[in-house]
C-alpha cells in the first residue's frame, strides 16, 4: 500500500496513572490513524472541497475510535492533509505542558500519491 504512517513525536508513558490506566499506545493511536486515513482519503484525487469534508471525518472517526476504549482521558485530533507535488514546504509541531505520566502525545505522518497528512492526537487524563 503507498501510506506509511511513522512516529515524528512520541512520549511514552513511563508509567502508569493514579487510577491504574495508561493513555492508548502509539501503535493503538498508529493502527487507529492509518485505518481512519486508507479508508477516507487513500485512493482519491486530490479536490480541495472534498479533502476538506474529508479532514473533518478523519479527525471526528479517530476520536470516535479513541472513545471506544474507554479510558479517562480526553482527546484532542488535529489533521492537517496537503496535496504534494506542489513544491510547498510544511512544517508542523505542537508543545505541551503537562504530567508526562499519565498524558500523551502522538504525531503521525501519512501519505499516498496525492497528499500527505499529519496527524496530532492527544490523550489527556480525566
Amino acid at each position: 500500500m503507498a501510506s506509511e504512517l511513522e512516529v515524528t513525536d512520541y512520549v511514552p508513558s513511563s508509567q502508569k496513572d493514579p487510577q491504574g490506566v495508561d493513555p492508548p499506545s502509539y501503535d493503538e493511536i498508529k493502527s487507529i490513524a492509518n485505518e481512519v486515513l486508507d479508508k477516507i482519503v487513500s485512493n482519491k484525487p486530490y479536490n480541495h472541497n472534498d479533502f476538506t469534508k474529508a479532514n473533518q471525518q478523519v479527525v471526528e472517526e479517530i476520536t470516535s475510535e479513541l472513545v471506544k476504549f474507554g479510558k479517562p482521558f480526553k482527546y484532542i485530533v488535529c489533521c492537517v492533509i496537503m496535496q504534494t507535488g506542489t513544491g510547498a514546504g510544511l512544517n508542523v509541531s505542537h508543545t505541551c505542558f503537562w504530567n508526562r505520566t499519565n498524558d500523551n502525545a502522538v504525531s503521525i505522518r501519512w501519505e499516498n500519491k496525492v497528499c500527505v497528512a499529519v496527524v496530532n492526537v492527544f490523550a489527556i487524563s480525566l
